[in-house]
């Protein structure tokens, strides 16, 4: 309501403010009466004053609606890329996806605030413009409408060559922010390699780009404006020119056209910023069209669960992780898993070896939900892995990967990575991984920071702390690929099956020393299983 007022407002200051001009210039300044110019002057400055009162609580208004809108795309933008696929990840950086993204979104959000609140109000002003116009001089009036539709036409062509602009201009920038994101991530081996004049010859290939792309959207930005000034310049004059005919004839006082004159520049404006709207969605237009097609992404399975019977062995046990006659290939090329078949029953301790390349990692990511077999069928605990819903499935997974992901914080909160647990029990987890005794000894212990991508973490110790976080988590089925990669000799000799007694473990490793003690040792190659033992003999 309070916006529908200030535009009211507005439209009917915009309507009066030409006769109190008339008012001052023929009553007042001509007719020599000074009475008459003072309280018009007085009522012309008060009209001006709401009118700058009202535009200010407009703005405000629009502003609190764009702030809501800009939220709303940045919370669907979060869930979306929660919800695509790795795949989406394969190609892409994340500067490069976040820059992207967050550029459609400003784009998006201005709708709502400089758009929205400039094409309200001027429609509004363009009523009451036209209104006081029609007064004043029709056959003026007319002749200003038809020049405004030429103005109209010419700003059609302009705004189609510059969608194609933005759109090349938005694909050249996200190329650039790609390649230097990759410079910076590569930082260590360009110092290592010496490789600083090579990049730099790179940066002024790709910059050149980016800047050729920059100066064509600039410069087409300047030529329309160039047309429009030179457009807005001619209607001004051809209005004094007939205008001040008219007043030669007598057939219009020089208070009138001064006040067709404020009206014609208040309907041109208002129009000339409707019209720029329609260029201004040709800057936008690439932007929406991009981010439609990302909120339109494949995502992961619903995040759901069904009721499914459980199924049984003949034994009468539920195995709590079964495989059966799976195949799954990258890019629907090379098969990695080509038909295997497998049981584990709860708190089993298995290990998979295997050459790299293998398909070992690709089994985790198959029940984890991270990748989606091509055929054949995946059960946790007797249900089927599509009919469980993914966020169900990682609820009871832990996960130790060999490169662990560190966020930018304190060690507490890259342990407890959801701030579910109490300090006491992050610190009995990281005791019983040895990350507690490294840990301790820094100067700010568990308030430490550990840099992006814990950066001031050795290979040993990003290990322990990984370790602390499954420990913490206590997941029915623990998933441990290479765990212990950076682990010194004495480290190793606590093994993973006396930090994870109880839960079902599984162990891709290379090293001989974890293979002692499990339960079954299975072996893929070319993409075939094949179980060594069970029981812990060969």
């Amino acid at each position: 309501m309070l916006l529908l007022a200030c535009i009211i407002i507005e439209s009917i200051i915009t309507y009066i403010q030409p006769f109190l001009v008339t008012k001052i210039t023929d009553d007042g300044i001509i007719k020599g009466n000074f009475t008459v110019l003072l309280y018009s002057v007085i009522l012309f400055l008060l009209a001006k004053v709401i009118g700058a009162g009202s535009g200010v609580l407009r703005s405000y208004g629009f502003m609190k609606i764009h702030n809501k809108m800009f939220a709303l795309l940045n919370e669907k933008m979060f869930q979306k890329l929660y919800r695509c696929p790795m795949s989406f990840y394969k190609d892409k950086n994340g500067m490069e996806i976040i820059n992207a993204l967050q550029t459609d979104i400003q784009y998006l959000s201005a709708i709502f605030d400089e758009i929205a609140a400039v094409s309200v109000g001027a429609v509004f002003q363009v009523l009451a413009g036209a209104l006081g116009l029609s007064v004043v001089n029709k056959n003026m009036t007319v002749l200003l409408f038809v020049m405004i539709g030429v103005k109209y036409g010419i700003v059609t062509l302009f705004s189609k060559r510059k969608r194609d602009i933005l759109r090349e201009n938005l694909i050249v920038n996200n190329q650039f922010m790609s390649w230097l994101e990759e410079q910076v991530n590569g930082m260590r081996e360009m110092k290592l390699w010496t490789l600083y004049n090579f990049k730099n010859k790179e940066l002024r290939k790709v910059r050149k780009i980016l800047l050729d792309s920059y100066q064509k959207n600039v410069m087409w930005d300047q030529k329309y404006s160039f047309c429009g000034n030179i457009l807005d310049a001619l209607v001004i004059g051809i209005i004094y020119l007939v205008g001040g005919y008219f007043v030669i004839q007598r057939q219009m006082t020089a208070g009138s056209l001064l006040a067709f004159v404020t009206y014609c520049g208040t309907i041109n404006s208002s129009i000339t910023l409707l019209i720029d709207v329609k260029y201004y969605f040709a800057k936008i237009r690439p932007s929406a069209d991009r981010f439609y097609t990302f909120l339109n992404r494949e995502e992961e399975p619903a995040l759901f669960t069904k009721s499914v019977n459980n199924y049984m062995d003949e034994q009468g046990k539920t195995p709590i992780i079964e495989f059966k006659d799976v195949k799954f290939s990258y890019d629907r090329q090379k098969k990695v898993i080509d038909g295997i078949s497998f049981q584990i029953y709860e708190g089993e301790k298995v290990a998979i070896i295997g050459k790299n390349g293998a398909g070992k990692t690709t089994i985790f990511n198959l029940i984890t939900g991270i990748c989606h077999p091509d055929s054949g069928v995946i059960k946790i605990e007797g249900q089927e892995i599509q009919k469980i819903g993914v966020e169900t499935i990682r609820n009871n997974i832990a996960v130790v990967s060999q490169n662990p992901f560190f966020y930018n914080a304190s060690v507490w909160d890259n342990i407890d990575l959801g701030r579910k647990y109490s300090k006491e029990e992050i610190v009995r987890s990281c005791r019983k991984s040895g990350a507690d005794d490294f840990v301790s000894q820094m100067k700010e212990g568990y308030e430490t920071i550990l840099g992006n991508g814990g950066q001031k973490l050795s290979g040993g110790e990003r290990q322990k702390i990984a370790v602390s976080r499954a420990l913490l988590k206590k997941a029915k089925i623990v998933l441990l690929d290479e765990a212990t990669t950076g682990y010194d000799m004495e480290s190793r000799k606590v093994s993973m099956k006396e930090l994870f007694p109880n839960q079902t473990v599984i162990v891709v490793t290379h090293h001989q020393e974890e293979l002692e003690g499990m339960d079954t040792i299975y072996r893929l190659h070319q993409g075939e299983i094949e179980k060594l033992n069970r029981g812990g003999g060969k």
